[in-house]
């Protein structure tokens, strides 16, 4: 939008179809400083309007085919020309044509034939206060931003604070599970060992091996409830310490962990990772505590759905960027029926649950969320597919080879 009191960029339209009243009226202008486009129709005149968009428009009422009320009915109805100051050229003095061209939005009419010195000094007025007016809805829009950004930064803190206040609550309640988990867990760890001393001296062959197998699988599963606590409260800490895995071994050791499950309620798990392997570097235990999440959403679904045949398909594969960089998508697709929250966004929220009243926290997902976005300095989303829903986890960690 030019400046007004810049001679060499305010620029004015001339529309009028007398050859020779363009001639004197460009001579006068121009030779004020002001740039000139001429048209010689309503037609013209408006296609130059749309093309330039001038600062003023100089109009004549009386031409053929399209004269200048309907000119300028036209200019206001478009957007981007409906706020140019239009004055009026006329022969006529009577005042129905003048009040007839106001009333459409004209701001001023000059009579024909004009004084030069009137005219420049019409034209340096409206422009004047074409100028302030623009200014002013300037300084508007420039507050209104201001006012929009400093909402949004509010906004931010809040929902920041907010989150301190969950994740200082989520330490509380860990440090409490973790006091009451740890000695229970550590004596049946010790009877497993006690169990497993006895095997080994009154029994042999295959009684001993499965005995071996059971003993493996629930020292196994006391590891895990006894380091997820503790992966939990290191998450909110800050001084973690990245560890180099493959996707394939984060994939089999969350298998391990939840296939006894799956198994029980005859729901299978399909794992599908690149032939070529994965390595990544990053918080192995907060991926995989992550990933436990949603695999434990997706078993949740189809149980309380009664989904028969249930299936999970756990999937990763490496995605080439510029500079040969690469990032790691991982996606998660059940036929648990969908998730029916509008948007489906709401569902990371930490209130959010669709279990019944007292069955769910919806902490999981919140969790997941956290942990992918501030841990893993990734992304995660969701949608409804024919049979269920999809998680994808897109992680830009550094991927080899």
């Amino acid at each position: 939008m030019s400046d007004p009191f810049d001679q060499d960029q305010a620029e004015i339209l001339i529309i009028d179809d007398t050859p020779e009243n363009l001639r004197l009226l460009g001579s006068v202008l121009k030779e004020a400083g002001y740039l000139i486009t001429m048209a010689k129709s309503g037609i013209q005149g408006l296609q130059a309007a749309r093309k330039h968009q001038p600062d003023l428009i100089l109009l004549d009422i009386r031409m053929p085919e399209m004269d200048g009320f309907e000119v300028l009915t036209r200019l206001r109805e478009e957007e981007n020309l409906g706020e140019i100051p239009v004055v009026f050229l006329t022969a006529h003095s009577d005042e129905e044509s003048i009040l007839r061209g106001l009333s459409l939005g004209a701001v001023d009419y000059v009579k024909k034939p004009f004084s030069p010195s009137e005219l420049l000094l019409r034209v340096r007025n409206h422009l004047e206060l074409k100028f302030h007016r623009d200014h002013q809805n300037a300084q508007k829009e420039l507050l209104a931003k201001r006012v929009e950004e400093e909402l949004a930064k509010r906004l931010q803190s809040e929902k920041l604070l907010l989150r301190q206040n969950k994740l200082a609550h989520l330490g509380e309640m860990l440090g409490i599970i973790t006091h009451q988990w740890k000695q229970p867990l550590n004596i049946l760890s010790l009877h497993s060992h006690l169990l497993l001393d006895w095997a080994n001296t009154h029994l042999a062959g295959k009684e001993l091996e499965r005995l071996q197998r059971f003993h493996d699988e629930m020292s196994e599963q006391i590891h895990y409830m006894s380091t997820t606590v503790d992966d939990f409260r290191n998450f909110l800490r800050q001084n973690k310490v990245k560890d180099l895995t493959t996707i394939e071994r984060t994939f089999e050791e969350c298998k391990n962990i939840i296939q006894p499950d799956l198994i029980k309620h005859k729901i299978t798990l399909e794992i599908i990772t690149p032939t070529q392997s994965l390595s990544l570097y990053c918080y192995k235990n907060e991926l995989k505590q992550a990933l436990l999440n949603l695999l434990s959403n997706s078993r949740d679904a189809i149980i309380e759905r009664g989904i028969k045949g249930g299936k999970i398909t756990l999937e990763a594969k490496a995605i080439a960027h510029e500079k040969g960089k690469k990032s790691l998508v991982i996606t998660l697709l059940d036929n648990g029926g969908g998730i029916s929250a509008e948007p489906l966004e709401v569902i990371f929220d930490p209130d959010f649950t669709t279990k019944e009243e007292g069955k769910g926290t919806g902490i999981g997902l919140y969790m997941t969320k956290m942990i992918v976005e501030d841990s893993l300095q990734g992304e995660i989303t969701v949608q409804n597919e024919s049979e269920g829903a999809l998680f994808a986890l897109t992680l830009p960690c550094l991927v080899t080879p």
